[in-house]
Protein backbone atom coordinates (compact mmCIF):
# COMPACT_ATOMS: atom_id res chain seq x y z
CA UNK A 1 0.00 0.00 0.00
CA UNK A 2 1.41 3.39 -1.05
CA UNK A 3 0.04 5.24 1.98
CA UNK A 4 1.66 2.80 4.39
CA UNK A 5 5.01 3.07 2.61
CA UNK A 6 4.78 6.85 2.64
CA UNK A 7 4.09 6.73 6.40
CA UNK A 8 7.25 4.65 6.91
CA UNK A 9 9.31 7.22 5.00
CA UNK A 10 7.76 10.09 7.01
CA UNK A 11 8.44 8.33 10.33
CA UNK A 12 12.03 7.55 9.32
CA UNK A 13 12.61 11.15 8.25
CA UNK A 14 11.24 12.41 11.57
CA UNK A 15 13.55 9.99 13.40
CA UNK A 16 16.67 11.13 11.52
CA UNK A 17 15.67 14.77 11.91
CA UNK A 18 15.32 14.47 15.70
CA UNK A 19 18.29 12.15 16.28
CA UNK A 20 21.55 14.03 15.63
CA UNK A 21 23.66 10.91 16.20
CA UNK A 22 21.92 9.02 13.39
CA UNK A 23 23.97 10.83 10.76
CA UNK A 24 23.22 13.06 7.85
CA UNK A 25 24.37 10.57 5.22
CA UNK A 26 21.69 8.14 6.32
CA UNK A 27 19.04 10.85 6.09
CA UNK A 28 20.28 11.79 2.61
CA UNK A 29 19.97 8.17 1.47
CA UNK A 30 16.47 8.01 2.98
CA UNK A 31 15.25 11.14 1.20
CA UNK A 32 16.78 9.99 -2.11
CA UNK A 33 15.04 6.61 -1.76
CA UNK A 34 11.82 8.37 -0.85
CA UNK A 35 12.13 10.54 -3.96
CA UNK A 36 12.61 7.42 -6.11
CA UNK A 37 9.51 5.89 -4.51
CA UNK A 38 7.41 9.00 -5.10
CA UNK A 39 8.66 9.27 -8.70
CA UNK A 40 7.43 5.74 -9.37
CA UNK A 41 4.21 5.67 -7.31
CA UNK A 42 3.34 9.23 -6.32
CA UNK A 43 1.87 12.30 -7.92
CA UNK A 44 3.66 15.42 -9.13
CA UNK A 45 2.68 17.10 -5.87
CA UNK A 46 4.18 14.36 -3.68
CA UNK A 47 7.38 14.35 -5.78
CA UNK A 48 7.71 18.10 -5.28
CA UNK A 49 7.19 17.79 -1.52
CA UNK A 50 9.98 15.22 -1.23
CA UNK A 51 12.26 17.07 -3.67
CA UNK A 52 11.97 20.12 -1.41
CA UNK A 53 13.40 18.01 1.43
CA UNK A 54 16.64 17.26 -0.46
CA UNK A 55 19.73 18.84 1.13
CA UNK A 56 22.37 21.06 -0.40
CA UNK A 57 25.87 19.62 -0.48
CA UNK A 58 28.50 22.09 0.76
CA UNK A 59 32.26 21.86 1.12
CA UNK A 60 33.63 22.84 4.53
CA UNK A 61 37.02 22.87 6.22
CA UNK A 62 37.88 21.77 9.72
CA UNK A 63 41.08 22.01 11.68
CA UNK A 64 42.60 18.64 12.53
CA UNK A 65 44.66 18.44 15.72
CA UNK A 66 47.91 16.56 15.91
CA UNK A 67 48.73 13.96 18.54
CA UNK A 68 50.37 16.61 20.72
CA UNK A 69 47.25 18.80 20.61
CA UNK A 70 48.66 21.37 18.22
CA UNK A 71 46.96 22.37 14.98
CA UNK A 72 48.11 19.91 12.34
CA UNK A 73 46.29 20.74 9.09
CA UNK A 74 42.99 21.76 7.51
CA UNK A 75 40.80 18.99 6.17
CA UNK A 76 38.12 19.52 3.54
CA UNK A 77 34.90 17.58 3.88
CA UNK A 78 31.40 17.62 2.44
CA UNK A 79 28.41 18.35 4.59
CA UNK A 80 24.69 18.33 3.85
CA UNK A 81 22.42 21.24 4.75
CA UNK A 82 18.76 20.29 4.87
CA UNK A 83 16.16 23.01 4.25
CA UNK A 84 14.83 22.77 7.83
CA UNK A 85 18.40 23.11 9.22
CA UNK A 86 19.16 26.02 6.93
CA UNK A 87 16.50 28.14 8.63
CA UNK A 88 17.94 27.30 12.06
CA UNK A 89 21.47 28.18 10.91
CA UNK A 90 20.38 31.56 9.56
CA UNK A 91 18.81 32.41 12.91
CA UNK A 92 21.95 31.22 14.72
CA UNK A 93 24.21 33.33 12.48
CA UNK A 94 22.07 36.38 13.17
CA UNK A 95 22.36 35.80 16.92
CA UNK A 96 26.14 35.37 16.64
CA UNK A 97 26.43 38.62 14.69
CA UNK A 98 24.32 40.42 17.31
CA UNK A 99 26.52 39.09 20.13
CA UNK A 100 29.68 40.18 18.31
CA UNK A 101 28.21 43.64 17.72
CA UNK A 102 27.22 43.94 21.40
CA UNK A 103 30.68 42.82 22.52
CA UNK A 104 32.33 45.32 20.19
CA UNK A 105 30.09 48.11 21.52
CA UNK A 106 30.94 47.27 25.12
CA UNK A 107 34.70 47.37 24.43
CA UNK A 108 34.50 50.77 22.70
Amino acid sequence: DVKAARKVFEDADAYFKSNEEAGKEERVMLVESWLDFETNYGSNKSVKIVRDKLPRRVKNKRLVKGEDGSDAYWEEYYDYIFPDEDKKQNTFKLLEMARAWKKQKSTD
